[in-house]
């Protein structure tokens, strides 16, 4: 019996495009702020007091009065790289981008989750962590209680999974929504893990509206000569602000 051995080339797997991420709801611009002080100016955080119609209720009464919020921006820088010894190896290759691309919004949610999120008001009940379908109701209620504006909830994809099983979020364009029309940010970069596993407790969040700016990609290749091996570098900063409110709550997700 003869086999016949066919030279095939090599097989690239395409990165996949991430759906529903930061990327797909926050207002995206090009190029950086020349200073973060201040970039946002909002009137969504002002309260509002409703007093009783009567002289009684007039004694006495100093009325509200609120400034406006001025929101700073955050920087953080995303980076991936890629090292190959082999002859051929193309540090220009398209795949690279495109699995860059792919990775960026995930990068995206733990730079505004280190810089931002995890400054958020904690309302837990003191009961302890809730389940998700429970922790997206209270972040619903603190969002839609005390922000003018439209708010953003932050979630992992354990979290998302979950809701989509039990319908509560609608496809929107690209994006995922609730049934009152909050956005909803699939947020690997949320998540958090303890020896390679997923924690039992998890955060979700919701924040005010999302403003990032970005720079341009920064890519570069260098050669060893002397050992052909190949760095590939691919480069982004970041600045994000986030409209003055955010809170956060602990749900239980396994």
């Amino acid at each position: 019996m003869t086999a016949t051995v066919v030279r095939t080339d090599y097989v690239t797997v395409p990165s996949r495009t991430v759906k529903g991420s930061i990327l797909d709801i926050a207002e995206v611009h090009e190029g950086l702020p020349w200073d973060g002080t201040g970039l946002v100016e909002s009137f969504n955080c002002i309260g509002v007091d409703v007093d009783a119609v009567t002289c009684a209720g007039f004694k006495g009464l100093t009325k509200r009065f609120d400034p406006p919020s001025w929101s700073d921006g955050h920087q953080f820088n995303l980076q991936c790289g890629v090292t190959c010894k082999p002859f051929g190896f193309n540090g220009d290759d398209p795949a690279l981008t495109a699995a860059f691309n792919a990775m960026e919004p995930e990068g995206v949610s733990i730079g505004v989750h280190d810089t931002v999120l995890v400054n958020a008001t904690d309302v837990t009940p003191a009961s302890g962590p809730v389940t998700p379908l429970q922790g997206l109701g209270l972040l619903e209620s603190a969002g839609y209680g005390a922000y003018a504006g439209l708010p953003v909830i932050w979630a992992g994809p354990m979290q998302v999974s979950q809701f989509t099983g039990l319908q509560v979020l609608t496809d929107v364009g690209g994006h995922l929504e609730t049934r009152l029309g909050t956005p909803v940010a699939v947020s690997a970069g949320v998540e958090t893990k303890t020896a390679g596993k997923l924690d039992a407790n998890q955060w979700m969040f919701v924040t005010g509206h999302v403003v990032l700016w970005r720079s341009e990609v920064q890519q570069a290749n260098a050669i060893d000569q002397t050992t052909n091996q190949v760095t590939a570098l691919y480069e982004r900063v970041y600045s994000v602000a986030v409209d003055c409110f955010s809170a956060k709550v602990s749900v239980k997700v396994l």
